[in-house]
């Protein structure tokens, strides 16, 4: 019923696939081809076809000043490094146990998993879906400052100066009580079909990783760098609910 997708992370310098060491991007050299791997791109991606058949690919230039659109400073690399480490222990620990313990509800609800169930109605539950999601966010998010931030919500502010891996960066009962709900509640209310609640798990995690990339190329992502950096604005993804806070 639910299926895991790898998506290969790649690092390219200098027109090579690199390996990365600690995020020391001065002491990223190319792959060996000993290693069974080709440091050409293009035949890497094909060896990572063949082997795990990924429907996504994340790859970085990283030869490129990507650093000069960085809205402020550069990344803070050994945040990054625990960061990535803590985000890996909770999706392996605690998104698979608990999108499991959900078959059950899933089937309660009676959500199709067929792609040819998929019906036009679904198109509007995934609109619904975007809208429940955000204000489950912003309120779970906004209280969690009042109530859970000394002890809780603090981890994720670790971050000031954001990058994408802060997006899931959290204390395990704030990802299970906040982030998590944003994510699986709205398909389960709205019975969408299991194929467009993929696609809607596809953009919401987009929409979290833009919100965190902490890049000036995307307004989205410095709307919600000002939260980082000041705490008491920009509470949702200048939708829905900062309208609402900023109307009443």
């Amino acid at each position: 019923f639910f299926i895991m997708n790898i998506i290969p992370a790649i690092d390219i310098k200098n027109g090579k696939v690199v390996k990365a060491i600690n995020g020391e991007r001065s002491l990223y050299n190319p792959i060996k081809s000993d290693s069974g791997f080709s440091p050409d791109p293009h035949i890497f991606i094909k060896q990572m076809i063949g082997l795990y058949r990924p429907s996504l690919f994340y790859i970085a230039d990283i030869s490129l000043d990507n650093e000069k659109y960085r809205i402020e400073g550069n990344i803070d690399w050994s945040l990054y490094k625990k960061s990535t480490y803590h985000v890996l222990f909770l999706q392996f620990f605690y998104s698979l146990p608990i999108m499991y313990m959900l078959i059950p509800v899933w089937k309660w609800r009676e959500i199709t998993i067929e792609y040819d169930e998929i019906e036009y109605i679904d198109i509007l539950k995934l609109v619904f879906n975007g809208l429940l999601g955000e204000s489950i966010f912003y309120y779970l998010h906004y209280w969690s400052h009042f109530i859970l931030y000394s002890k809780i919500h603090k981890v994720h502010h670790e971050w000031k100066n954001t990058c994408a891996v802060a997006a899931a960066y959290a204390h395990p009962l704030e990802y299970i009580f906040v982030s998590l709900p944003s994510f699986l509640v709205p398909p389960i209310i709205t019975g969408s079909n299991w194929y467009i609640t993929k696609i809607w798990f596809i953009i919401a995690t987009t929409s979290v990783v833009i919100d965190h990339s902490g890049y000036n190329i995307i307004s989205a992502s410095e709307f919600h760098w000002k939260h980082h950096k000041y705490s008491n604005i920009n509470y949702g993804t200048n939708t829905i609910g900062d309208a609402i806070k900023n109307i009443f």
